[in-house]
């Protein structure tokens, strides 16, 4: 799997979410689909966590100190792009606005 379509859809997802939480509707489709896209996101972001570049990998690259915390393109495509980690810090920076909301 690549890395930036999933971050792409937790942030879609997390943009969602944000839309029906602040809604005041209620019913069990729209808490259905809450769950639904909390389930998505959460795994969004443990997928590219784990795939986020750390020290195990630096050696493969000719700029080891500047890669440590990137996210490249997926397991066999270590291309790192800015809008790998743009995609990505969007997804998680959205993920603990999320987070905070919630635990106010």
């Amino acid at each position: 799997p690549r890395i930036t379509p999933a971050s792409s859809r937790g942030e879609a997802a997390g943009a969602a979410l944000e839309v029906l939480k602040r809604d005041p509707g209620a019913g069990a489709e729209r808490a259905q689909t809450i769950a639904l896209l909390e389930d998505e996101l959460r795994r969004a972001i443990a997928f590219v966590a784990r795939a986020q570049l750390g020290r195990g990998t630096r050696h493969l690259f000719a700029q080891p100190d500047h890669v440590e915390g990137a996210f490249p393109g997926s397991a066999v495509d270590l291309q790192l792009r800015i809008d790998y980690a743009q995609h990505a810090g969007s997804m998680m920076i959205r993920w603990l606005e999320l987070r905070r909301t919630v635990t106010r």
